[in-house]
């Protein structure tokens, strides 16, 4: 299936012109508007607002995080494409093929610069750009590195406004391939093929991303075109006819789009561990506790508590190779743009980035109605696979409520995005601790606690008094005793906010006073 319309003039073996539009909702869904917004931590340094993503989505509806490809611009032996963020572009693409070589004009960088990008007569290499670059630019800076064993050569030209990176080829190697690419290997030339005389050229159009010191750390960040761009420049392109050049460009730049997306997904990730986005009341006081029990195969613990683009509480929960994650989040399916919990998880499902299976499975989850969203594709480049869960909570909040369909859209439903292969007493140990930490329902098992609930308790002043004490002061005796008489108090009251019990548990407390080992 092609990606978009493709129309161009055809001279020989070659378009003159080749125009791609990109079909509008290729980088929109519903998770960019709403679930991505729900499940990502949000910068200090963004200032849209809650309000601003319910009332106009669309300017933050992309798939990956405001960042896409601009249609390709081909025209000869020249193609362009750009990248930018919100509508804004930052970076712009070049990729030159055989007589495109010695007519490109060095003002296609920028307009300061003037000539070619090589000569005529010089060796076609990354020194003879350099002399050519050394000419025309006052205290030029380059650099020269390797990625994925191709060279690449970064030139800065404060002088002439330019700042840009060039790989030079001359065979069909592929670029590098940076973000799992989804492409053939590259084939060996053999010695009766033509040299495939080729340049790519990657053009920083906002300079101040670039970092003059160790430019080839900007690249690190940046998704690069690669396989539209490998169809381009290959020397079996010009052989296509024009309906199999459209089909190898739009293929091409779906696979783009589809890393786009990834990369995404890694910096979503990513934040979520940030702990510089930790909300205020955490700061200077959040340390990373454990949320089942010594007895669980896979040790979780709460790592992080950020605020998300709503302006809710955002927690990470994972164990220590970030292997096993959830974030999670309190929801209305109002605020999430949908009718209801069975709606939102409905759009979940149909969403391109929950591909296969599509399906949506009604259940309990610790007594409470949910739902499971098993979408069976991965996350990120890293490959995790990726699931959701919706939990109705409503019971256990007070909630003003009027009309049935009313009551429906403002529902508190807890939104889960599990990454791995979760167990289900895994799921059950995250849920519970969003439960505790929402305040809405805790069952402790006093006499063997997860260091979450330890942390909850010591704010009852016996219990910390106690745990303060030097060992050989505690008295075992009085410690088992509390405990029988606080787990006698909480019986019966499982459906108690965490608050609740803890007041049940602190009448128990007073025994404490007198605990000294005698």
């Amino acid at each position: 299936m092609l990606l978009g319309l493709v129309s161009g003039a055809v001279l020989g073996n070659d378009f003159s012109e080749i125009n791609i539009q990109i079909p509008s909702d290729i980088n929109t869904s519903f998770m960019g508007v709403y679930v991505n917004h729900a499940l990502s931590s949000k910068p200090k340094q963004v200032l849209f607002t809650t309000a601003d993503i319910i009332l106009n989505p669309i300017p933050y509806d992309t798939l990956s995080s405001g960042v896409t490809f601009t249609p390709p611009k081909v025209s000869g032996n020249v193609m362009k494409i750009r990248e930018q963020f919100y509508s804004k572009p930052f970076v712009e693409f070049i990729g030159i093929k055989d007589g495109g070589v010695a007519k490109f004009d060095m003002s296609e960088i920028s307009p300061d610069l003037s000539g070619r990008l090589i000569e005529s007569g010089d060796d076609f290499n990354l020194d003879s750009i350099s002399k050519t670059m050394n000419e025309e630019c006052r205290n030029l800076y380059t650099k020269k590195f390797s990625i994925n064993d191709q060279d690449v050569m970064y030139f800065g030209c404060s002088s002439r406004n330019a700042d840009f990176f060039v790989i030079v080829q001359n065979d069909d190697e592929k670029l590098g391939q940076t973000y799992m690419y989804a492409s053939e290997p590259p084939k060996n030339s053999s010695s009766k093929d033509k040299p495939n005389r080729k340049i790519f050229i990657i053009n920083y159009l906002a300079r101040e991303l670039v970092n003059y010191k160790n430019p080839d750390t900007t690249l690190s960040n940046l998704v690069i075109p690669e396989a539209t761009f490998n169809v381009f420049l290959s020397s079996s392109f010009a052989k296509r006819s024009p309906e199999g050049q459209a089909e190898d460009l739009s293929e091409s730049l779906a696979s783009d789009f589809d890393i786009l997306h990834s990369r995404a997904e890694d910096i979503m990730k990513d934040s979520l561990f940030n702990r510089k986005l930790l909300i205020s009341s955490r700061k200077n006081k959040f340390k990373q506790v454990k949320i089942n029990y010594d007895t669980a195969n896979v040790s979780l613990s709460l790592y992080n508590v950020t605020e998300n683009y709503y302006g809710n509480n955002l927690m990470t929960i994972s164990d220590d190779s970030q292997e096993h994650v959830a974030a999670l989040t309190l929801v209305t399916p109002k605020l999430m743009g949908t009718e209801s919990m069975q709606n939102l998880a409905e759009k979940i499902a149909e969403d391109k980035t929950c591909m296969a299976p599509h399906e949506i499975t009604q259940k309990e989850t610790m007594g409470l109605p949910s739902i499971i969203i098993d979408c069976d594709n991965t996350f990120g480049t890293d490959e995790f696979t990726k699931s959701y869960l919706a939990i109705n909570v409503s019971s256990l909040m007070n909630n003003d409520r009027h009309s049935e369909a009313e009551d429906r859209m403002n529902d508190s439903i807890m939104l889960v995005m599990l990454l791995g292969d979760n167990t289900d007493n895994e799921i059950e140990d995250i849920v519970n601790a969003g439960l505790m930490y929402n305040n809405l329902r805790w069952n402790p098992t006093l006499s063997n606690m997860t260091e979450m609930e330890k942390d909850y308790i010591m704010t009852i002043p016996n219990v910390r008094m106690w745990n303060n004490l030097p060992e050989a002061e505690r008295n075992e005796e009085t410690w088992n005793s509390f405990i029988a008489e606080a787990e006698k108090a909480i019986a019966g009251h499982q459906d108690a906010t965490p608050e609740e019990l803890l007041e049940l548990i602190k009448q128990c407390s007073s025994s404490l006073t007198s605990n000294k080992s005698k």
